[in-house]
This record gives structure tokens, C-alpha cells and sequence, in this order.
């Protein structure tokens, strides 16, 4: 296992994080799964430090010049391509999406020392506070042998400032365990010391690991980390598994010229002489080892494609349980939306019913105007005060037109991202249940090939049978899937229906609101006939008081 950290460089979601990726077979080879494991420093929805988990899948590997690994992994959404330097020492980390690119440089901190563990290898995940130094910071602890005394743990969190005044700084930590016998039934506990005291307790029932740390005599608990993957290395050969070998003395004698093995004593057809007898029995055993050789050739691919089948998998899954979660979160938000529309529209029927009255309003005010008009000079005075009134009236409903416009461009911009937001999804979604088809029709043809292969060597009858029940195992999670990606479809045709209805009242919003604007386009013409009518006035009376004088 090789286990590597560096730092995120992602625009401005992820800036300066640490990130750290673990190659659980170490070199990679087609179908081994890879996890990355780092921090947003802020998500696409405004959420801050949310932890990011991966498990990727090795597409396909390409030797470089210098005889390192250029490999790519298979991702829905990003793309990410490694190339090891110096055996594996560093790995340059190469992230990616359309018109977007960032290069990363990422430092072997631990490898395993190439011994064999018999138990599956485990990652947590989760967030660590510590006095002033973390705050809601990743932490990341591994047991790439399993849990038992003495074998390895290691453990990395980042610090949001360390004692030196270093920001974002990563603290890394190996040791061994050292096992708590007198941990109940279904856990296990365990510690270890690396600067600080750290006490573990896996639950067998939950996967998670509660964590508390221990400096100068004062003990935290950190909390419980979250069981991120199991790594169950490649489990089936061809071959069964040996003891170890050891040195030891016995005795040794020739061979005797007897027969061991039981004789066919009926007709068989040998040919004539010692010489074409020895060929014939050469070809026959070069056949068998032919047949044998075959049928180990085959196993292997089988194994090693059945190996990348499960990953995908996974990583199928994985985003699947992703998609579903963000359907469930535009379900919320539109639901949210949805409301402050419909607030929207009461308060636009408000403004209706306002407009409404002073509009009657101001036509009882030209009325009286007009009466005045007829009553002559005297009452210039009042005029002048009316209209001033209606003119501020005016401005009040050109405000808040213009208030109510401003709400309707805001509410038409939400719906518009939850638009484009949903049909992401349904997109995602169809790329998940297609890859999963994919998968589905793969998986029947390699139980195909595993029987056929059971009927040409009777001697893998055991192995075949281990490998058709894990595909069987296999099909049974793909129908699972089935059954949820069915269920994300209804949720989605329930958003669709959803946002037309939202679609539907916001077309009506802008009617309104378009009536309104009418409206106040009408009071406007008729604040200019108005004042046409007061220049008319002052034109009389100019006339009135020159024939006076």
C-alpha cells in the first residue's frame, strides 16, 4: 500500500487543502480501485469544509519514457490522471473538467513493508476541533493490515493554523496498535502514542471508530469517524495458498522402478513400438498441460475482470447515493421556492388591489379637479396642492411597480438555476443507470464464460462455484441499484411536475406584472392631460387678468 498527500488546487472551491490519495495494491495495475480523501474549502452551494471521498477505478495504464506509470481513473463528473516518478515516490495528480485543468504534486508519506495481512484493510473519515488549532478540519485514520496488536494505524488530520503559525498544515502520524483486551464483545479498542495520547473503539456493528485524544493530562473526544472503505485485497488464485516454507532434515532414498498408480488393464489403442508409444504418450501429456495451462489463463482474466466489475461497482453506487442525495436537496429547494413565489404572488394581489383603490382614488381627484376647472381662478391654489399629490402618487406606484419587478427578475433567476441544477441531475442519473445496464449485461456474460470454463476443467469446479456466487452476489446488488435509480426516476418526474407548476405561477406573476406597468402607463397619459389642463388654466387666467387691467 502506498499512501500519498499534497494539497488541492481547485479555482476557488479548493484552495490549498490537503489531499491525500491511497493506492492500496501500490504499483496499479487495470481495475485497481484507488480512494482520494480532502476537504471543499467552500462546495458550489456554499457549504463550507464538507469532507470529499472517492473511490476510483484504474481505466487504463501506459508506461512513460522513463519506465514510470501513467495511469487514468474513471470519475462521473471530474477527471484525474497520475503519473508516478521515482518508483512510485511522487505522484503527479492531474484534475480536470471541461475548459478547466489543475496539475497537483502529491509525496509518498508510508508504505507497507510487503507483508501479507489475512484481514481487509479499513479508512475512516471525518472531522477533528482541537483547542484553537482545528476547527471543523478533515481527519482521515487507515489500518492497512486490519486491527490487531502490533499492526500498523496511521492517522492525518490538518491543522487550520499549527503552533508555528502555519495555516492549513497537515500532521501525519504512524505507529502501532496496542489492543485493549478487555474490550466487550462486537468491539474492539485500541491505542497508540505519536506526540499525543490516541484511544480508539471500532463498533463491529456501525464500522465507525470513536476517537479521543490525550495532551499534557487533558483528554477530548474527538468524535466518531465514519467508515469511508473496506479494502479486501485481491483475494482469489489459481493456485491454493502455501505455508510459509522452512529448512528442515530427512532422509532420501532412490526411486524403486514399481507401480504406484492403479493400471487400466482393458483394450486401449496403443501404437506399434517403444518409440511411437513414448510420442504418443508425450502428446497426450503436452495436451493435458496445454488444457491445464488454458484453463489457468482463463481464471485469471475471469478473476481480474470480476475484480473490476465489483470496483465499478461500487463507484457506481457511490455516485448513484450521491445523485440521489442532491435530487432530495433540489427537492427542498424548490419546495422553498415554491413558497416564497406564492408569497410573491400575494403580495403582487396586494399591489393590485393598492393600485386598484388609488386609481379610483385619483379619478375622484380629476373629478373634483375638473369641477374646480369650471369654478375658474379662485381655486388655482387647490389645484396646484391636488395635483403635487397625484404626482407624488405616481412616483409611489412607479416604485413600486419597480420593487415588485425586482422580486418577479429574482424569483425567474431562481427558478431558472433550479432548471438547469435539475437537468444536471437527470442527466447524471441517465449516465449512472446506463453504466449500470452496462454492467448488468457484462456481468451475464462472464457468468456465461465462469460455466463453461467449470465444463472444461473439472478440477476448478470449487473455484468456478466461489466465482459464480460472487456474481450472483454482484447481480443482486445491481437489482438493488435497479430498484433505487426506479425510485430516483419517480423523485425526478415529481421535481419535473414540481417546477412546471412553479413555471405556471411565475408566467402569471409577469402577466400581473406587465398589468401594473399598464396601469401606471395609463395614470402617467393621464398626469400629462393634467397638467395640459393646468397650463390651460394659467393661460385663461393670464388672458382674464389682462382683460381686468
Amino acid at each position: 500500500m502506498f499512501v500519498y498527500s499534497g494539497k488541492l488546487k481547485w479555482l476557488s472551491y479548493g484552495v490549498d487543502e490537503t489531499f491525500v490519495v491511497v493506492l492500496p495494491s501500490g504499483p496499479v495495475r487495470v481495475g485497481d480501485v484507488a480512494y482520494s480523501f480532502t476537504q471543499w474549502t467552500v462546495d458550489s452551494k456554499g457549504v463550507k469544509k464538507p469532507n470529499w471521498f472517492q473511490n476510483l477505478v484504474v481505466d487504463k495504464v501506459t508506461k512513460t519514457a522513463t519506465g514510470d506509470d501513467t495511469f487514468a481513473f474513471k470519475s462521473h463528473y471530474y477527471s484525474f490522471e497520475a503519473t508516478s516518478k521515482g518508483g512510485y515516490a511522487k505522484l503527479d495528480l492531474t484534475m480536470s473538467k471541461p475548459g478547466v485543468k489543475s496539475l497537483m504534486t502529491l509525496d509518498r508519506i508510508w508504505q507497507s513493508d510487503g507483508a501479507e495481512s489475512t484481514q481487509p484493510g479499513r479508512i475512516w473519515t471525518g472531522k477533528i476541533n482541537w483547542l484553537s488549532y482545528a476547527s471543523d478540519e478533515l481527519a482521515i485514520f487507515i489500518a492497512p493490515e486490519g486491527l490487531g496488536e502490533g499492526k500498523p494505524i496511521l492517522s492525518l488530520w490538518q491543522w487550520t493554523q499549527d503552533s508555528a503559525g502555519n495555516k492549513k498544515s497537515p500532521s501525519f502520524r504512524q505507529a502501532v496498535q496496542k489492543v485493549d483486551s478487555s474490550a466487550p464483545a462486537g468491539q474492539v479498542k485500541f491505542s497508540y502514542h505519536s506526540y499525543y495520547d490516541v484511544a480508539c473503539t471500532w463498533d463491529e456493528k456501525t464500522e465507525k471508530l470513536a476517537v479521543k485524544m490525550t495532551e499534557n493530562g487533558t483528554t477530548k473526544d474527538i468524535g466518531e469517524m465514519t467508515l469511508a472503505a473496506i479494502i479486501d485485497r485481491h483475494s482469489h488464485d489459481f493456485n491454493p495458498i502455501e505455508a510459509a516454507p522452512s529448512k528442515a532434515e530427512l532422509e532420501v532414498r532412490l526411486p524403486q522402478p514399481q507401480d504406484n498408480l492403479p493400471r487400466i488393464l482393458t483394450p486401449m489403442p496403443f501404437p506399434k513400438g517403444l518409440f511411437d508409444t513414448l510420442v504418443h504418450a508425450a502428446s497426450f501429456i503436452d495436451q493435458a498441460g496445454y488444457l491445464a495451462k488454458h484453463a489457468q489463463e482463463r481464471f485469471i482474466a475471469l478473476d481480474a475482470d470480476l475484480h473490476t466489475r465489483d470496483n465499478q461497482l461500487k463507484a457506481a453506487k457511490t455516485e448513484n447515493g450521491l445523485a440521489t442525495e442532491t435530487v432530495k436537496k433540489l427537492q427542498g429547494d424548490i419546495a422553498v421556492e415554491k413558497v416564497k413565489n406564492e408569497e410573491a404572488v400575494k403580495q403582487l394581489a396586494q399591489a393590485r388591489d393598492d393600485a386598484e383603490k388609488e386609481k379610483n382614488a385619483r379619478i375622484k381627484k380629476i373629478e373634483e379637479l375638473q369641477d374646480l376647472l369650471q369654478k375658474g381662478a379662485n381655486h388655482d391654489a387647490s389645484d396646484h396642492k391636488i395635483l403635487e399629490a397625484t404626482r407624488k402618487d405616481l412616483v409611489a406606484a412607479q416604485a413600486r411597480v419597480a420593487e415588485l419587478t425586482k422580486l418577479l427578475d429574482a424569483a425567474n433567476a431562481k427558478v431558472t438555476a433550479l432548471d438547469a441544477l435539475l437537468k444536471t441531475e437527470v442527466a447524471a442519473s441517465s449516465v449512472l443507470r446506463n453504466e449500470k445496464l452496462g454492467l448488468e449485461a457484462a456481468l451475464r456474460v462472464e457468468k456465461v464464460s465462469g460455466e463453461k470454463l467449470a465444463r472444461e476443467k473439472t478440477a476448478l469446479k470449487a473455484e468456478n462455484t466461489n466465482l459464480n456466487t460472487k456474481l450472483g452476489n454482484l447481480q443482486t446488488d445491481l437489482a438493488a441499484a435497479k430498484d433505487k435509480n426506479k425510485e430516483q426516476a419517480d423523485i425526478i418526474a415529481d421535481l419535473q411536475n414540481k417546477l412546471a407548476n412553479v413555471t405556471t405561477e411565475r408566467d402569471d406573476f409577469v402577466k400581473k406584472a406587465e398589468t401594473e406597468k399598464a396601469a401606471a402607463k395609463l395614470r402617467k397619459e393621464r398626469l400629462e392631460e393634467l397638467q395640459r389642463q393646468e397650463d390651460e388654466i394659467h393661460k385663461l387666467r393670464r388672458q382674464a387678468l389682462g382683460e381686468d387691467a
